[in-house]
């Protein structure tokens, strides 16, 4: 399969997900080393303008290049750090010049790496309401999981409400 068909394929998934909460616990599964080619690392691309694609095969990470500096949409497991920042330096970027962390979710397989990052780059997490508190829980009590799928719990730095504009400062 093809980078871009792997692309639109995760992008699928995701609105699958959004849309169809039943979806996220059957595709949802502990890391393990049986399903270890969920983080199989795969060539960075560009998808469109300054979107790139910089997860693994299987759990997506998205980096949005502005002249204020890089922001990072979703982290995937903590095991998807190093694949990220390889991919980044593939891309002529440098994980330190990371300076907003996003969230499509506080599932473990999009902000399992995100508490590293956060203290790596000194980032700033914004985050929803609900996925703010999940995220403090490191993904305890989580609605479709309870505890099964922890991840090092992280205290966004500020919260995003529908409707609200992105912005670098608080």
């Amino acid at each position: 399969m093809s980078a871009m068909r792997r692309a639109v394929a995760v992008v699928a998934a995701l609105i699958l997900c959004c849309v169809c909460p039943g979806f996220a616990r059957i595709a949802a599964a502990q890391y393990t080393p049986a399903n270890a080619e969920w983080n199989a690392p795969i060539e960075p691309f560009r998808i469109v303008g300054n979107l790139y694609y910089v997860g693994a095969a299987g759990v997506s990470a998205y980096l949005i290049s502005t002249p204020q500096g890089l922001i990072l949409v979703d982290t995937g497991f903590r095991e998807t750090v190093p694949i990220i920042e390889a991919n980044l330096a593939k891309l002529g970027f440098h994980l330190g010049d990371i300076h907003l962390l996003l969230t499509l979710h506080a599932h473990y397989d999009h902000v399992g790496g995100v508490a590293e990052i956060k203290a790596r780059t000194k980032a700033r997490l914004l985050a929803s309401p609900a996925d703010a508190a999940l995220l403090d829980r490191g993904g305890k009590d989580d609605f479709a999981f309870d505890d099964r799928f922890l991840f090092p719990p992280v205290k966004p730095d500020a919260l995003l409400r529908d409707g609200e504009p992105v912005v670098w400062e608080a």
